[in-house]
């Protein structure tokens, strides 16, 4: 069984999604994500829902559903908290 960190990055796409979140500092919308990503809708959607299944990232339901930071994950803050580091995620 993949630990949550080898499936959060496990592709370029998640790290991209997790860097926008995080320069964002609001949640996204889909289509946000996608226009900020590069990433396209149906690789988006897996990637989303990979991040929301490890609890890395939530999904705010309305009319439109839109995307944040779990920041109470200890292990995707650490995460950030390295991408700064590297400077990936300013």
């Amino acid at each position: 069984m993949k630990s949550s960190a080898e499936s959060g990055l496990s592709s370029r796409g998640r790290l991209r999604i997790i860097r926008e979140l995080e320069l964002a500092g609001m949640p996204l919308s889909m289509y946000m994500l996608e226009k900020k990503t590069g990433i396209r809708r149906r690789t988006l959607r897996f990637d989303i829902n990979s991040l929301v299944t490890i609890n890395w990232v939530r999904a705010i339901p309305g009319r439109i559903t839109r995307y944040e930071l779990n920041r109470e994950n200890y292990e995707l803050m650490v995460m950030i908290r390295a991408l700064r580091e590297i400077n990936y995620v300013s």
